[in-house]
């Protein structure tokens, strides 16, 4: 049997970076230092994850790194939630969608008028667009166990 110390800060190996979600329909980010302009959202600004209802802590421009056909380069997620709980962050693909970015399945990258933005990366079972290598992947509870299937 394994226990775990639970903490208000997640060991979780992907918790430093941001993964593409195709279902989300808000941008989300757990880290308060990356965001700019934050503003505090209001008890209406909550979050359905599972059966669980999460509360929204503000909302701000949060800037990512993503690997571009010329090197890294930053991309701004406008409108974005701060929510410290979640164990990572991850950004909407129906924002992008709305903003006539598309995802290209076939070459695992994001293009905007026929131009590839960023290529994605793949790790641990999950797309990632800014992705940060863990500290000390084998001190991570989560590691082998996948949690989103």
């Amino acid at each position: 049997m394994h226990v775990f110390t639970a903490t208000t800060q997640s060991d979780y190996h992907l918790r430093n970076n941001h993964l593409l979600d195709p279902a989300a329909n808000a941008h989300v980010c757990n880290n308060p230092a990356k965001f700019c302009d934050l503003r505090p959202a209001t008890e209406d600004d909550f979050l359905f994850a599972g059966n669980t209802v999460i509360p929204i802590n503000g909302f701000g421009k949060v800037d990512i790194a993503v690997k571009t056909p010329n090197g890294r380069r930053k991309m701004t997620l406008f409108e974005t939630a701060l929510v410290p709980s979640f164990h990572t962050s991850f950004v909407s693909m129906r924002k992008l969608k709305a903003k006539e970015v598309y995802w290209d399945m076939e070459h695992d990258r994001l293009m905007k008028n026929g131009k590839t933005l960023c290529v994605m990366g793949d790790h641990y079972d999950q797309w990632t667009l800014e992705f940060n290598e863990p500290a000390d992947p084998a001190a991570d509870p989560a590691a082998g166990k996948r949690p989103f299937t």
